[in-house]
């Protein structure tokens, strides 16, 4: 049996964390130990999503959730193909009330895609959206990344020059509102956070 202790990590680390164990734990049985309600309902909401069988208990104060796998269930993880959507950020926060709970949002969304299977083709950052690929380091690492895995980063230089930070650029290229145009009109799907 795989454990995973989770205690003190915060949405989305534990879900990543169950995510990974269920791609590589072929067939064995997995167990995590988170320290907060929030974090084992999320995880098992993700599991009844993907259909695989679990039990969870409280144990010591800290909850468990537990996943017994089959060998008809190893590896039945879906992967999502989104290649034709088109992810808009606009902001350096998400969400719409508290500009620090916003920054911490946007850092976890991002964060949590480079963990996801299922990627848009393309990010458009514009506005204060382009403070994620510049002055905000663990948003743009998180860019970055995304980057290498395929996912064009298209940066609108009109904000960059707007804000003064056309050379702090750290991941993703220098963009054109005709290119974002094009972009959002070739698009399947159109996202906007």
């Amino acid at each position: 049996m795989k454990i995973i202790d989770a205690r003190g990590e915060t949405c989305p680390v534990p879900v990543i964390l169950m995510k990974k164990a269920l791609k590589e734990a072929e067939g064995e049985n997995i167990r995590e130990i988170v320290d907060n309600e929030i974090s084992r309902d999320n995880l098992e909401k993700m599991l009844r999503e993907l259909g695989l069988s679990y039990t969870s208990f409280e144990e010591d104060g800290d909850f468990v959730v537990q996943v017994n796998r089959s060998d008809t269930d190893a590896g039945s993880l879906p992967l999502k193909n989104a290649s034709d959507t088109v992810l808009v950020i606009e902001s350096d926060t998400m969400g719409r009330g508290d500009d620090e709970l916003g920054r911490i949002l946007v850092k976890n969304f991002l964060y949590a895609l480079t963990e996801s299977d299922g990627l848009p083709g393309k990010i458009v950052l514009y506005n204060t959206g382009v403070r994620l690929a510049t002055v905000n380091e663990d948003t743009a690492a998180d860019l970055k990344k995304l980057e290498e895995r395929g996912v064009g980063i298209l940066v609108c230089g009109l904000c960059l020059n707007y804000f003064g930070l056309t050379e702090k650029l750290k991941a993703g290229s220098v963009s054109n509102m005709y290119a974002i145009v094009e972009a959002k009109l070739s698009a399947g799907k159109i996202i906007n956070i």
